[in-house]
């Protein structure tokens, strides 16, 4: 990430005037692109460098005189039977920080498409998102160095390789020959189905399904989460279906392992829970997502089917049909 090293950032501060009206705020490139900026700041002890791009929104909570004086802007909302107000603000979306040491911790929950392009391009490589690869990856382009991104994780803004507390082990699922081939072909087909028709069905289209599906399993949205009584009959009809519709299936799954929050995005729709929830997902990451999730509970429920192979840090592996598991000092952490 050449552009964001502690070097030049260290440089801009020097020879840039901040932003008018702040003390702090730097541009990354061209000063025109203010939603492109890093801001200096002090966390934990240390000083270093916060790179945003894009904004985000946040929310405040507010007492019922206050919701009264200004509805125009605070919004009353009902969750589970519990009236609370609400309000919230755009604020600039954090990528990551710079570190004294160089490095580019990744703080974000989410990178979408866009926010991938951007460190794209102030980089030497590439990243982006490959559900067979088990999520966000970046790819040098060249010299064979190949990454997993997870939460937290720290890179070498020259080397592009992890720093010490970022060590991972990759270790990939592969179908064992000896057991249930058919079984696994089963699920094979279903991800590749559902991962074309992912491709052609819009986010409303998705949604309007997902409260279909709902419907005719009997479950309302009144409750705050699925009881495991839900979650199961949602998973059994998922099985049920997997050939005849995919499509489905899949929203069917996602729902009863709670993939990317859908069950919170169904209430939302309905007018219930947070509204956050009610903001669009790409349907590549809810895809990308339901495959760990669903490939994690196909390994629980039947571990003889799976072999686990451990693949060599820092170099790339090959895409698995079953999921990608990261380790970090022997614990699981998840991919973005």
């Amino acid at each position: 990430m050449k552009a964001l090293t502690w070097e030049r950032l260290t440089n801009i501060t020097k020879t840039v005037k901040p932003y008018r009206g702040t003390t702090n705020r730097y541009p990354v490139a061209d000063r025109r692109h203010n939603h492109k900026d890093f801001i200096v700041e002090e966390r934990n002890g240390e000083q270093v460098y916060v790179v945003r791009y894009g904004f985000s929104w946040k929310e405040h909570q507010h007492t019922k005189e206050e919701y009264l004086k200004n509805q125009g802007s605070i919004h009353e909302r009902n969750i589970d039977g519990q009236t609370t107000y609400v309000s919230y603000t755009r604020i600039p979306a954090e990528l990551g920080i710079v570190r004294s040491d160089n490095t580019f911790e990744f703080t974000s929950k989410y990178y979408g498409q866009g926010d991938n392009q951007i460190m794209s391009s102030w980089s030497r490589g590439f990243f982006c998102r490959s559900s067979r690869h088990g999520g966000m990856v970046y790819n040098s382009g060249g010299d064979n160095l190949f990454h997993p991104i997870f939460k937290g994780m720290r890179l070498n803004c020259d080397t592009m390789l992890p720093h010490e507390s970022s060590q991972y082990q990759v270790v990939g699922k592969r179908v064992s020959r000896i057991h249930a081939k058919e079984f696994l072909a089963r699920y094979a087909d279903f991800y590749k189905v559902n991962e074309v028709m992912l491709k052609a069905t819009d986010y409303k289209t998705y949604m309007d399904t997902v409260m279909e599906i709902l419907a005719e399993n009997s479950i309302n949205t009144e409750n705050w989460s699925l009881t495991i009584e839900e979650r199961n009959k949602l998973a059994n009809y998922a099985e049920s279906i997997l050939n005849d519709a995919p499509l489905d299936a899949g929203i069917a799954f996602a729902l009863a392992f709670e993939v990317s929050d859908m069950y919170k995005r169904a209430r939302a729709k309905n007018g219930q829970g947070y509204s956050y929830y009610d903001r669009e997902v790409e349907l590549e990451t809810v895809f990308a997502n339901l495959k760990r999730k669903l490939n994690k509970e196909l390994y629980k429920r039947n571990p003889s089917v799976m072999k686990l192979t451990n693949y060599v840090p820092n170099e790339p592996y090959p895409p698995s049909e079953w999921g990608i598991d990261i380790y970090v000092n022997g614990k699981e952490v998840e991919q973005l």
